[in-house]
């Protein structure tokens, strides 16, 4: 539309407006330096966190200890939808002492290993369940 000799741009569609934009989503493992703090009511010191589209999910899993006592391992899974932008979370106490980092990934397998002694645990995000590390499988 033209008025007064000054072109302006058609105005949107409601449509538009009622969208979000998707959020910047990366896949990786990240060290806290690299993603920054989270806010104490989150209730977790953190070390890294892995992040990784999921079943068509959002899914961060973050790695750490419950700040009060370091020597209990944790990790918060934080999953979000990216269509309806509904969020959850959940705080889960690992089987190994924390701190605990996560090593490396497969997948949906992640293999935490506890800042302190040679502790190895997997952590599967699909199932939400952790099992012992036997050092024979892809994560190895």
């Amino acid at each position: 539309m033209i008025v007064e000799g000054r072109e302006h741009p058609a105005s949107p569609s409601p449509y538009q407006w009622a969208r979000p934009s998707p959020p910047a989503f990366e896949e990786g493992l990240w060290t806290r330096a690299q993603v920054g703090e989270l806010p104490p009511s989150a209730g977790i010191d953190y070390v890294n966190v892995w992040t990784h589209i999921l079943d068509r999910k959002y899914v961060s899993v973050f790695a750490g200890s419950r700040p009060d006592r370091p020597s209990d391992g944790l990790l918060f899974v934080e999953e979000i939808d990216p269509i309806t932008w509904h969020h959850n979370f959940q705080s889960l106490s690992t089987p190994i002492v924390g701190p605990v980092e996560i090593e490396r990934t497969d997948g949906a397998l992640i293999l935490l290993a506890s800042q302190h002694d040679a502790e190895k645990t997997v952590f599967d995000v699909a199932s939400v369940s952790f099992s012992p590390w036997t050092g024979t499988s892809s994560l190895s």
